[in-house]
């Protein structure tokens, strides 16, 4: 670590800290924008444009099949799709490949449809802007608990320039990093004690992605604790909390109410329990089971929490416990872009806690990319349909050539990403992270 620290900036002047960011900041974007264009999934990418053209007919959300997460991530799309209509002329945003009809036979979730350049580009771009927020959150949260800014800058390189980071949005124009962005912004306002924010914050990660509801009981815990593990002083932020939960679920859900369609918000849920053949169902009841088991695992965690932390180290002993509770989540093996989550409280927890985490964490995100590319040249669909720099033919051959590596790497991704995760719960050991977790007593606290 020292070292990191003494080539990262011989000084810390204002000029060497502006040139510094500016380099980290023109690095990330200049990947995030060339590598957008290049690599581009249409399976995901070409459902957005479909919501975007459903949002603009003027039907809703679940006005027409094929939206199936709740309406957060709709009303972003809404938004930009708003923004894009009154600044720009995109034209056709999606549409149909008919000479790559055959990818669809090929194994794994390969799709004909695609994106235009322009679109592509522009619906991708605010989630790039949503990295550089959490890079700066995650200098903040780094500075604020070391005191060092040279740490807090690595901090922000360290989550700017994580090829997990880039690639998610990048390729998938997946929106997990907004996940993290919220729940990062959670527990920072519960640090600060405020709940109402924090309350607002913690639904709407959780209405976009399922895995922050993991994360409630012990964020409770964190409340009683900070208030004397006395329920009667806990009572008003704990109300403030999920009063601004429960405005947030209603503000949400109302128009779908007041349309009919509130059952379609939930899709995201049921749909993994089950399909209509028999092999579908046993694995989608697998699901639910194991989704129970890890919120079992969290109230326990939670639990521990409230017994054990000590007051007098609060934050240091909340960032050990959303690992740990992180680690839990994602042992039910999640697919890459999910890990997105998790990046930045382990990074944080390197440089506040234990520089020993950056090798698996470096590890984990370059097999969670792996994972990500593992569609190897179908990703290059939209850059063929929209340049003359290869064709459309060229595509389909080298995808159809190579199909039995890229379903290699799919696996072999698959399983070192999670062997990453394994190695972390490992390494949480044998370092005594669990065991100081387990085994600390809280003053005034009986076992």
């Amino acid at each position: 670590m020292n070292m990191v620290r003494l080539n990262l900036l011989p000084d810390m002047s204002r000029r060497s800290i502006l040139l510094f960011v500016v380099v980290i900041v023109a690095i990330g974007f200049t990947v995030r924008i060339l590598g957008g264009l290049v690599f581009n999934y249409g399976y995901d990418v070409h459902h957005w444009a479909q919501v975007s053209a459903v949002i603009s007919s003027g039907n809703g959300l679940y006005g027409l099949t094929g939206y199936f997460y709740t309406p957060v991530w709709g009303y972003i799309l809404g938004l930009v799709d708003y923004l894009q209509q009154c600044c720009l002329t995109l034209g056709d945003t999606a549409y149909r490949v008919l000479g790559a009809l055959c990818l669809e036979d090929e194994p794994g979730y390969i799709s004909s449809n695609t994106t235009s350049l322009a679109y592509t580009f522009w619906i991708k771009l605010p989630l790039y802007v949503v990295d550089l927020v959490v890079a700066v959150l995650v200098y903040i949260v780094v500075r604020d608990y070391t005191g060092d800014g040279r740490k807090a800058l690595l901090g922000f390189a360290l989550w700017f320039l994580n090829p997990l980071v880039i690639s998610s949005p990048m390729v998938q124009g997946m929106f997990d990093n907004i996940v993290a962005l919220m729940v990062l912004l959670c527990v920072m306002l519960l640090m600060r004690s405020r709940y109402f924010g924090a309350g607002i914050l913690l639904m709407l990660a959780i209405l976009l992605k399922l895995f922050p509801f993991f994360l409630a009981p012990l964020l409770v815990a964190y409340v009683l604790v900070a208030n004397g593990r006395s329920i009667r002083r806990a009572l008003v932020p704990l109300v403030s909390a999920v009063a601004g939960a429960l405005l947030t679920l209603v503000i949400i859900l109302l128009p779908q109410f007041m349309d009919g369609t509130l059952e379609y918000c939930f899709t995201f849920i049921t749909a993994r329990s089950g399909g209509s053949d028999a092999l579908s169902q046993a694995l989608g009841l697998g699901s639910v089971a194991a989704y129970l088991l890890i919120l079992l695992l969290s109230a326990l965690i939670a639990w521990v929490f409230y017994r054990r932390a000590d007051e007098s180290d609060l934050d240091n002993e909340l960032l050990l416990a959303l690992i740990i509770n992180l680690l839990v989540t994602f042992l039910y093996p999640p697919t890459p872009q999910y890990l997105v989550l998790f990046i930045p409280f382990l990074t944080i927890f390197v440089l506040v806690r234990d520089w020993g985490f950056a090798r698996p964490l470096m590890g984990l995100s370059l097999a969670a990319t792996l994972f990500l590319f593992s569609n190897g040249f179908t990703l290059l669909l939209t850059l063929a349909t929209g340049t003359d720099l290869l064709s459309v033919e060229t595509v389909v051959s080298l995808s159809e050539s190579t199909a039995g590596v890229r379903m290699a790497v799919y696996y072999l991704a698959g399983v070192l990403q999670y062997l990453c995760i394994l190695y972390l719960i490992l390494r949480s050991f044998r370092s005594g992270h669990f065991d100081r977790f387990l085994r600390r007593k809280a003053p005034g606290i009986e076992p």
